[in-house]
């Protein structure tokens, strides 16, 4: 379990006490034992769900990007999704396999500058393989940036993606 979910069980466990103080009850009335296996099972079970993901491989990959006007920025890969939220942190989908493990990737290029829809490109691995396919429209969005913080770059903006 990473750091993040671990703050996270705690930060429920606080509001849920929390709120319970708040509103004048007192701590008895959580040990209900229906009541409480509902909230204690969902709320460690939420973050458990998510572990799979992660399965073996990285994720907050460093890679240093190339934007469709030229510019280079390097940057911290943490995520993949579309606008509406991020799918997931260490894999995409794409039209060929339908997934592919970011952390197997050397570079993304020749990236095709449709602003709607799937896009299209060239994956070149860490084993030397490559293949063109098509990134789906639902994995379009890269999020960059810390733990803590991230911002949405679509890929019609990105010309070409190097993995450090």
């Amino acid at each position: 379990m990473d750091v993040l979910s671990l703050i996270g069980i705690i930060m429920a466990f606080v509001a849920i006490i929390g709120g319970n103080y708040l509103e004048g009850g007192h701590i008895g009335a959580l040990a209900n034992g229906p009541a409480a296996l509902i909230v204690l099972g969902g709320t460690i079970g939420a973050p458990l769900t998510a572990s799979f993901d992660l399965d073996g491989h990285e994720s907050s990959l460093r890679a240093r990007v190339t934007m469709s006007d030229g510019t280079s920025h390097r940057l911290t890969l943490q995520g993949i999704g579309c606008a509406q939220g991020m799918c997931s942190r260490v894999r995409m989908r794409d039209s060929e396999t339908g997934e592919v493990w970011l952390d197997r990737l050397a570079s993304v290029r020749d990236i095709s500058q449709i602003a709607t829809g799937p896009v299209h490109a060239v994956f070149t691995f860490k084993d030397g393989s490559s293949r063109e396919t098509s990134i789906t429209a639902l994995n379009r969005v890269l999020y960059i940036g810390g733990r803590f913080w991230t911002h949405q770059l679509d890929l019609a903006r990105v010309k070409q993606i190097e993995f450090e």
